[in-house]
């Protein structure tokens, strides 16, 4: 990779005017995936980095640790649950309004056009209000997994009570 930056800053002005459109363009072809090397290289970089972190180096930086990553599952499957409440009741409440539909007068008329209308609307209204619960949803249980992951690389750690 060097040699082609090298490469590439011999050829000065002069030069590139006379080089062929095939060499810059292999020229560039190369940087570029150099250059995406080296992105994927610095991401394992940080990741190695951050598991040498969080690596434990006594028995009781260990229990530290996994003490707190389990109150942290907990937590986080507490916020999903409470959120999976919310979702509950709001799923509810637009199944009670769709059972409703279409009926006006106390129940005594009924309309199925004014009822189909009406439960589009509801399902409409139910996505806007469920979607960014989902999100979050998801979210949360991408964390959960990721703590569970880093609860299991604690565990195989094992140190000996004399550090």
């Amino acid at each position: 990779m060097e040699a082609e930056r090298s490469r590439i800053a011999a050829l000065n002005r002069f030069s590139r005017l006379f080089a062929s459109k095939a060499q810059l363009a292999n020229l560039e072809a190369a940087t570029t995936k150099a250059t995406r090397v080296l992105e994927v290289l610095a991401q394992h970089q940080d990741a190695l980095a951050e598991m040498i972190e969080f690596t434990p180096n006594t028995v009781a930086e260990q229990k530290a640790l996994l003490k707190q990553m389990r109150l942290e599952k907990k937590e986080l499957q507490a916020d999903k649950k409470e959120r999976a409440a919310d979702m509950k009741a709001i799923r509810q409440g637009h199944r009670e309004a769709a059972a409703d539909a279409g009926q006006f007068l106390g129940g005594i008329i009924y309309d199925r056009k004014l009822a189909a209308s009406t439960r589009r609307a509801l399902r409409t209204s139910r996505e806007a209000q469920l979607g960014p619960h989902e999100g979050a949803q998801a979210a949360t249980d991408r964390q959960i997994r990721t703590v569970e992951r880093r609860i299991l690389w604690l565990e195989r750690f094992g140190l000996d009570d004399s550090g």
